[in-house]
């Protein structure tokens, strides 16, 4: 038997971790498509800060939370999507945290194969 050299198996690890990451991300869109109303209370309410400020109104003046306001304005962009396709607010937020996960993976890959 030939010995296996460490490159090979450095391929083999790469490949097997890929494919892993791959079948997790395919395993949660296909959850997101059967559960599309399920969200967590915290996430509810920064969608729902993202649709208020959406409507026009202005954080701690028309309402009051105790999350610095970045988070707001980050969720107001699912909302916006989310009133431009006319689709659900909480598909639409889940898909995009889905394509953060997907593009948080291939900027990983990219840094680890530079």
């Amino acid at each position: 038997m030939k010995a296996e050299s460490s490159q090979t198996r450095l391929d083999r690890t790469e490949i097997a971790m890929n494919a892993a990451s791959a079948v997790l991300l395919i395993a949660l869109l296909v959850w997101i498509f059967l559960n599309p109303n399920v969200i967590s209370c915290d996430c509810a309410a920064g969608l729902e800060w993202g649709q208020v400020l959406l409507s026009g109104s202005r954080p701690y003046v028309d309402y009051v939370d105790l999350n610095p306001p970045l988070w707001g304005y980050l969720d107001l962009i699912p909302a916006a999507l989310a009133a431009l396709l006319h689709a659900p607010p909480i598909l639409v937020f889940s898909l995009s945290i889905w394509c953060l996960c997907v593009l948080s993976k291939l900027a990983t890959w990219h840094v680890f194969q530079n």
